[in-house]
């Protein structure tokens, strides 16, 4: 049996220990990236609209955006990102509806705000919620009082806010108030001395006595002396009578007396008849 020589044994060994030496990342695959999240895709999807120049823009683009964020809402409302997701669909919706001039796209802006106040009323952006709804409807569809209505809410519901002091601001009026029509020169005239006040002519039914009436009778009384001839004179008016005693009750009704019997003739007392006495007797029965 031939024996291999060393020559030959020595490059094999050297081979081996070179295998066996080698690290093990060089033997296993490249890691592959991390699977994004759905706010991570919503996220990127808006970059990607963002990225495109604004007079460039479709409406397929917004949509692709708007329903990226859809879904995070949509499969789950408890999502950590559910509110921020609602409020970036209002914002690509109004978005929206300015560049392509589109008003059906703000008032959807403005349903989705409302959809947020109302579904998370603790979230952190309600007040930014409501700024941005009062700034649509007084820039962009030009209502005033829906406007006012919502700078109102913000103010009462969060007056501490930052979103407060623009409101504020929003409300303060910005236009100078116009300046009053100025009137036409009149000549100077000389100042006219004071027209010195009538002397209350007292009567002599009202002597003055100053001293026994407050201050506001006595103008009262000087004021009612000073009529004209001609005004009808002033009336007193009567004493009330005191009230009347009470008339006494009438006497009883008296009985009156009995009828006078003349006497009889030849003196005596007349005698009385017995009831049924003098009325006419009744005929004798007749034997059989």
């Amino acid at each position: 049996m031939a024996v291999p020589s060393t020559s030959r044994l020595i490059p094999t060994l050297v081979l081996c220990l070179a295998v066996a030496q080698s690290p093990a990342s060089s033997r296993t695959p490249p890691a592959r990236p991390a699977a994004l999240t759905p706010w991570q895709q919503a996220l990127h999807t808006r970059d990607t609209l963002e990225s495109i120049p604004e007079p460039d823009r479709t409406r397929p683009d917004y949509t692709r955006a708007l329903d990226a964020f859809r879904a995070i809402y949509h499969d789950s409302p408890r999502d950590l990102h559910a509110p921020a997701a609602i409020y970036a669909v209002a914002d690509l919706l109004a978005e929206q509806g300015r560049l392509l001039h589109d008003p059906h796209a703000l008032q959807a802006a403005l349903g989705q705000y409302e959809f947020l106040r109302a579904q998370y009323p603790t979230s952190s952006l309600l007040p930014a919620a409501l700024l941005a709804e009062a700034q649509i409807d007084q820039t962009d569809l030009h209502d005033p009082r829906a406007a006012r209505d919502r700078f109102l809410l913000l103010l009462h519901t969060h007056p501490h806010s930052p979103q407060a002091t623009e409101a504020r601001t929003a409300l303060a009026p910005h236009s100078p108030e116009p300046s009053p029509t100025p009137r036409p020169a009149q000549p100077e005239t000389a100042a006219l001395p004071p027209t010195p006040e009538p002397t209350p002519t007292l009567t002599h039914d009202h002597p003055q006595s100053h001293s026994t009436l407050p201050p506001m009778a006595t103008t009262a009384e000087a004021s009612r002396d000073t009529l004209p001839t001609n005004a009808q004179p002033r009336t007193e008016p009567l004493p009330t009578p005191p009230p009347l005693a009470p008339s006494p009750p009438p006497p009883p009704p008296q009985s009156a007396p009995p009828p006078h019997t003349p006497p009889r003739p030849g003196g005596g007392t007349p005698r009385r008849t017995p009831p049924g006495a003098g009325g006419p007797r009744a005929p004798r029965a007749r034997a059989a």
